[in-house]
């Protein structure tokens, strides 16, 4: 695993990017990017919303998490 994303189902249709984390050795090669982008992908069919949360991501509830990871 070279990096991770967390994000938060808020309510249907709506999740939050909270924040990405992607190794040092693996930086400024778009991972972060990769990341977002499968997590919009997973969720876009309902073209749900994401606010972002994280200031790295670019483009607070008791709810369910995931993890989206890249290897």
């Amino acid at each position: 695993m070279v990096g991770w994303l967390y994000y938060t189902r808020l309510r249907p249709n709506r999740y939050a990017l909270r924040h990405t984390e992607v190794e040092p050795s693996h930086q400024h090669q778009g991972v972060a990017g990769a990341m977002v982008r499968r997590v919009l992908d997973e969720v876009g069919p309902a073209r749900a919303r994401s606010p972002r949360s994280c200031g790295s991501i670019h483009p607070p509830s008791t709810h369910s998490s995931s993890a989206a990871r890249t290897r």
